[in-house]
């Protein structure tokens, strides 16, 4: 399977056409920094864009996501907002892989054929994630610090380890400042082609 030749054909075709969004919005209102990047962000974004071009949002905790499972296909992204949930991001992970088997069936098998060589197989994921985010993109927008959620800093290190896999099913993760951004790439808590944008905000560090 060419995934290079889809991901050119895809950016050529994302070009010539009008660009809808089909937006869901996944939060638990954990986040002390909705006001600039949350819920309210995503509705002016919707307010701001519906006059060029066609804008859909639907809203919805993390609970409601496991349980209703929702078809990813229906999207073209999904916006988590420093949710911190196993359960999320196994229906997330999984409801992602099936929209993916939508638009390009096979790709699993294909994937699995290659599981005997790691170089093969691992070239192969990350061109088949580039192409799916072109139509289905996931960002993650993480807090100043993961554990600001109900419990306080008496977060565990499970905790870490959600966010952690949270952040290597993202796309695109989303931070408020550079200190951090530079933070979980020198640590590689996401891999270094990992697309990270700081969306400032005025929280602070104590």
């Amino acid at each position: 399977m060419d995934f290079k030749a889809k991901i050119e054909a895809r950016l050529k075709q994302i070009l010539e056409t009008k660009r809808s969004f089909n937006v869901l919005y996944v939060s638990d209102n954990t986040s002390r920094l909705s006001c600039v990047r949350g819920l309210n962000a995503m509705q002016e974004f919707k307010t701001f864009y519906s006059s060029i071009t066609d804008v859909t949002l639907t809203t919805m905790d993390s609970k409601t996501f496991t349980r209703m499972k929702p078809d990813l296909s229906a999207f073209n992204v999904v916006w988590v907002d420093n949710v911190i949930s196993c359960s999320f991001n196994d229906t997330l992970m999984e409801s992602m892989r099936e929209a993916f088997d939508k638009f390009e069936p096979g790709w699993r098998d294909e994937a699995e054929s290659l599981k005997g060589n790691k170089a093969a197989y691992d070239e192969y994921m990350k061109q088949a994630n580039e192409y799916r985010s072109l139509t289905l993109r996931v960002v993650y927008a993480l807090d100043e610090f993961y554990w600001d959620a109900p419990g306080g800093r008496n977060r565990t290190i499970i905790d870490a380890k959600m966010v952690s896999d949270c952040l290597s099913y993202a796309d695109t993760i989303v931070v408020p400042n550079t200190e951090l951004m530079v933070a979980i790439q020198q640590t590689q808590l996401v891999d270094e082609d990992k697309e990270v944008v700081v969306i400032p905000s005025f929280v602070s560090n104590f």
